[in-house]
């Protein structure tokens, strides 16, 4: 074999197939943790302009808003279950407030507008 060929068809060191799907999946998981933290962190953003906008709050009572919803997110991942359908179950047993019921309703009232 010339000299182009062995740089052409150097041989490279393959990662075995069980380890390249490891390094996939933890690359995935990252990227998961990534993007929920970046939505989490956009819906945290407009619930707090909402705030300041329409109740008026100022800086420290959205900071306190802030780190208490942060808070409350942690203790919540400790079930180890989906935080979302957790925080839905605190809001219906403890406020009567249904979020699928009431998010359907809005998303109706979005469609008759149309």
């Amino acid at each position: 074999m010339g000299n182009l060929s062995k740089k052409l068809f150097k041989k490279t060191q393959s990662v075995p197939i069980d380890k390249a799907k490891k390094i996939g999946a933890q690359a995935y998981k990252q990227r998961a943790i990534e993007e929920g933290s970046r939505i989490y962190a956009e819906v945290l953003t407009c619930l707090l302009v909402y705030m300041h906008n329409d109740f008026g709050l100022d800086k420290p009572l959205l900071l306190k808003i802030l780190k208490g919803v942060d808070e409350f997110m942690r203790s919540i991942k400790n079930f180890n279950g989906d935080v979302i359908a957790e925080a839905r179950k605190v809001l219906k047993e403890e406020c009567d407030l249904d979020m699928v019921i009431e998010y359907k309703k809005l998303m109706e009232l979005e469609r008759k507008g149309d």
